[in-house]
């Protein structure tokens, strides 16, 4: 898998807008975004003036500073999230959805089972 790494504040906002695969999302105490995609062409990782544009043609992992706000529009397959103290608001999930350590969450859709665990704020399904 090709990596590619972005520089960020503690409290970045990151948009993740495509996401063609499955979607492995963890928080970590480093003040970055890192990204792995089955190859480079794969993931594009753009820096705005208060976080990060992110889109990917495959499966994805990523490590996001824990205080991150998320914004996720599509994932194609399923996602895990774990870690993260900022907000959480999910569009369309494919397939199933874990949510493990998050705070505020909103999700809209999911085409498989939603679980969640050790959720600190509201979960908001639409």
């Amino acid at each position: 898998m090709d990596k590619q790494i972005l520089s960020t504040g503690d409290a970045p906002q990151i948009r993740i807008e495509l996401v063609a695969g499955s979607l492995r999302l963890k928080g970590h105490d480093e003040l970055e975004v890192v990204g792995k995609a089955n190859s480079a062409e794969d993931l594009v990782m753009e820096a705005t003036d208060d976080g990060v544009n992110i889109r990917c043609h495959s499966e994805l992992a990523l490590r996001v500073p824990r205080q991150a706000s998320l914004e996720i529009v599509e994932v194609a397959d399923g996602a895990e999230i774990k870690g993260l103290d900022g907000s959480l608001v999910i569009g369309t999930v494919g397939d199933d959805l874990t949510l493990r350590g998050v705070a505020d969450t909103q999700v809209s859709q999911v085409g498989g089972e939603l679980r969640a665990k050790n959720v600190s704020g509201d979960l908001l399904l639409e």
